[in-house]
């Protein structure tokens, strides 16, 4: 009874089946230690010391460059730009040295018209934007969910604008023949993602942001326990 309980569990909380994500995506994101203010030298000397203390050597081997990692404004030709002051290496060759080093590099979005921070969000542009994060050597997606568009408008809820960028990754996997972007939804758990985001992505957000503290971890292992 026991082993057929936990088989049910399991089987509940699988994410999407599609050749990636099969474990959870264990590493490092910038956000809590440096909001909008990091760099090319500081994401160096993170990987360098994820390498250095064994991280990377137990699994812990990605880095999410969270919001603010591109120009605060899209080019001419629609596409998100890159920030030559703070990255001077240019993205692609960034993300070749952390791989280099064992780390992949994870990008950031959101499903709105900018991100939490007010940079170019992906509403509207999912293509182009796994396009240009693909040639800057990315392979994962954290998806926020900040200045969305109103339901009345679009006609579109939260779920359906996953659903568009769900698509296209999917789409672009197709056409492309290569392994799909790992998708993380950043909802915040406003429309119980844990039901539906197993049918769209490979991880879901449960509430809001997670603090660098112990109580703020504990309340979202307790929240957690609750759902699964």
């Amino acid at each position: 009874m026991r082993s057929a309980a936990l088989s049910s569990l399991v089987a509940g909380a699988a994410a999407l089946n599609n050749g990636v994500g099969k474990l959870p995506k264990m590493g490092y994101n910038t956000f809590n230690a440096f909001g909008c203010n990091y760099n090319e030298e500081a994401l160096l000397d993170m990987a360098h010391s994820m390498v250095d203390e064994g991280l990377v050597e137990a699994g812990y081997n990605s880095i999410i460059f969270d919001d603010c990692f591109t120009k605060k404004e899209r080019g001419d030709d629609g596409k998100l730009l890159e920030d030559p002051e703070r990255f001077p290496s240019g993205m692609r060759s960034l993300a070749d040295k952390l791989k280099g080093l064992g780390i992949s590099a994870a990008a950031y979005s959101d499903a709105g018209y900018k991100t939490c921070a007010g940079y170019p969000g992906s509403y509207g542009h999912e293509e182009e934007d796994l396009q240009t994060f693909s040639e800057w050597g990315f392979d994962y997606l954290k998806y926020d969910n900040c200045y969305i568009p109103f339901d009345s408008e679009v006609q579109e809820n939260v779920y359906d604008r996953y659903v568009r960028m769900a698509k296209a990754i999917a789409s672009r996997a197709a056409k492309k023949d290569e392994e799909p972007f790992w998708f993380s939804i950043y909802e915040w758990g406003w429309q119980q993602p844990w039901i539906w985001g197993k049918r769209l992505g490979h991880s879901w957000r449960i509430n809001g942001d997670i603090k660098p503290w112990w109580n703020s971890l504990a309340a979202i292992i307790d929240n957690a326990s609750f759902q699964y």
